[in-house]
């Protein structure tokens, strides 16, 4: 007997049987599947950070059960948005862009699109922190999603330095996380600083100023500004209204007709604060009515010894 068979909660299955010897019947194979579609799919990799390798081994959740969309580790590839690849033991860098390429397969259909077709998933697919530029579907049921995150230009000392013209500190050092190596030039209120007032060390990127600089400042707020020559991505709509996803922690819904992107050469900054402040003036002394007082009290005493003595000078004379 071959046939098929309706059971609760489950589409249709079939089963073929094989009849023993004494009238039992066993059950030799069964198939079935949900009346379902991925309608939901949540990618979690681990954020890109500054000086972190890239992620390969994505947690990947549907609104089906466990196990019922594949992604193979080899079919993930990470890369500078300029188009290097990233192996597992490279790091990202800040004030870079990464993309990261992965392709899916479910037992389930991803779209309503007919098996042969391709086109936009249509269900929600949150990337929780990337942000998404297009997820593909082909063949019914094979996923390509296309994603990327930028590592922010951040300083690693503090932001703010505080102190009193002429009484800088010895040396002051600025520490930002960009790589030296992508590090143009810097800005002092946006004007290009010569290199003999500072010097530009490895670690990521770091500045120092020796006193003698900074006890040449005014009083006033400078804004020192590091300059670096990256590439940022842009993203090309699949027509002039689809735009890419901005969000970047909640579910969104991947652009249809389908999006790509491109580089772009830039310049970054990132930028901190010194403030030189006025020296306190000596405070002179008062010159109120007391004081006047004052010194009137001790003219007249003055005087009265002055007459003592002149009397006493007569008296003796006589």
């Amino acid at each position: 007997f071959a046939g098929t068979k309706e059971i609760e909660g489950h589409d249709l299955f079939t089963y073929d049987n094989e009849f023993l010897d004494d009238g039992r019947m066993m059950l030799r194979t069964v198939d079935y599947y949900f009346p379902a579609t991925v309608t939901d799919l949540t990618v979690n990799f681990t954020q890109p950070e500054c000086d972190q390798t890239p992620d390969f081994t994505p947690t990947v959740t549907t609104n089906l059960p466990d196990g019922q969309i594949y992604l193979d580790p080899d079919r993930i590839s990470w890369s500078d948005v300029a188009g290097w690849g990233m192996t597992e033991s490279d790091t990202f860098e800040a004030g870079h862009t990464y993309v990261v390429e992965a392709y899916f397969d479910s037992n389930y259909e991803l779209t309503e699109y007919p098996a042969d077709s391709t086109g936009a998933f249509t269900g929600t697919l949150n990337l929780d922190g990337m942000t998404l530029i297009s997820a593909e579907v082909s063949n019914g049921n094979s996923l390509y999603i296309v994603a990327y995150k930028e590592i922010p230009l951040t300083f690693l000392s503090d932001e703010t330095t505080t102190f009193t013209q002429g009484n800088a500190p010895d040396l002051l050092t600025i520490r930002c996380n960009g790589s030296i190596g992508d590090f143009d030039h810097l800005e002092v209120n946006g004007q290009k600083q010569e290199d003999d007032t500072y010097e530009l060390t490895e670690g990521s990127t770091i500045v120092t100023f020796d006193k003698s600089y900074l006890n040449t400042l005014q009083p006033g707020t400078y804004d020192v500004t590091f300059v670096y020559n990256v590439e940022e991505i842009v993203i090309i709509p699949g027509n002039p209204a689809a735009k890419a996803s901005k969000a970047s922690t909640s579910a969104v819904t991947a652009p249809a007709p389908l999006a790509s992107y491109r580089s772009k050469a830039v310049q970054k900054t990132a930028t901190v604060r010194i403030i030189v402040n006025a020296q306190t003036a000596p405070q002179k002394p008062a010159t109120g009515v007391g004081d006047i007082s004052f010194v009137y009290i001790t003219f007249l005493v003055s005087c009265m010894g002055l007459a003592l003595l002149l009397k006493e000078k007569i008296q003796l004379n006589k």
